[in-house]
């Protein structure tokens, strides 16, 4: 704001802070001839600083959202534009996040050339673009952003593809940790490890090994004919002499 501008150039300001020395500047402008073009975020830093005398904040601030607008002043050559459009279909204007409704404070001087009946009922505020004359100059401000100016929701998107790539990342490196831990308790639970263990191995032979047998004693008993009280028995003996007269002990105290 140092140097001349052109009687031809309209400074447009967007979004805007507070400075002093750009304030005196801007009011010096309008002296000059030259026209000066805002959105709604310049109105409280730098409209309602420079000309608060015309229009002002009200407080509010909007939310994203469409309303439908009506021309309020048809003669008017900013607003040409406009007037085949409304002939066919109602015209819609963009709200932006945040846009600062607009609270005329001159309403002799400040001219309504957009209204809306919608934002009115929402936010107590029907302007939407207004113009009124400092000096010899005449000054126009816009409350909201065109919905025919895509940039800024097309930057709304591209944050909220960001912000959605890198949480979906997240969430898969998160689960494939999950797997791989799983993974790992399962073959240590299920699945016999063939790793060596360090001690030395013993060889095992089975053998197949047979029954054990005894061997048994053959013996004949008979009575003879003669009727004689003696039992008479032969036998093979086998383990001797005594085993054998201990066994016919045994017999003949059996029977007698």
């Amino acid at each position: 704001m140092s140097y001349a501008i052109p009687l031809m150039m309209a400074p447009y300001f967007y979004c805007s802070r507070q400075r002093q020395f750009f304030i005196s500047s801007l009011i010096s402008i309008p002296s000059g001839g030259i026209s000066l073009i805002t959105t709604d975020w310049a109105l409280k830093n730098v409209l309602e600083v420079a000309f608060g005398e015309f229009v002002r904040h009200n407080g509010q601030m909007t939310g994203d959202e469409v309303v439908g607008i009506q021309v309020n002043d048809p003669t008017n050559p900013i607003v040409a534009g406009f007037l085949p459009a409304a002939k066919h279909v109602d015209p819609q204007w963009w709200l932006e996040s945040s846009s600062y409704p607009i609270e005329i404070v001159d309403q002799q001087r400040v001219r309504v050339l957009i209204k809306s009946n919608e934002l009115n009922k929402k936010y107590n505020s029907y302007a939407v673009l207004i113009t009124f004359d400092c000096d010899s100059t005449s000054f126009r401000a816009s409350v909201y952003k065109r919905i025919d100016d895509p940039w800024i929701g097309l930057l709304v998107l591209a944050i909220l593809i960001f912000v959605t790539s890198i949480i979906s990342i997240v969430i898969l490196c998160f689960l494939w940790r999950r797997y791989q831990q799983r993974k790992q308790i399962y073959h240590e639970n299920h699945v016999l490890s063939n790793k060596p263990t360090g001690k030395r191995q013993i060889s095992v032979q089975l053998e197949d090994q047979q029954p054990k047998t005894y061997e048994t004693q053959r013996m004949e008993v008979f009575v003879p004919q003669n009727n004689e009280e003696r039992i008479h028995a032969c036998f093979t003996p086998h383990d001797g002499t005594q085993q054998v007269h201990q066994f016919y002990e045994r017999t003949t105290q059996a029977y007698f």
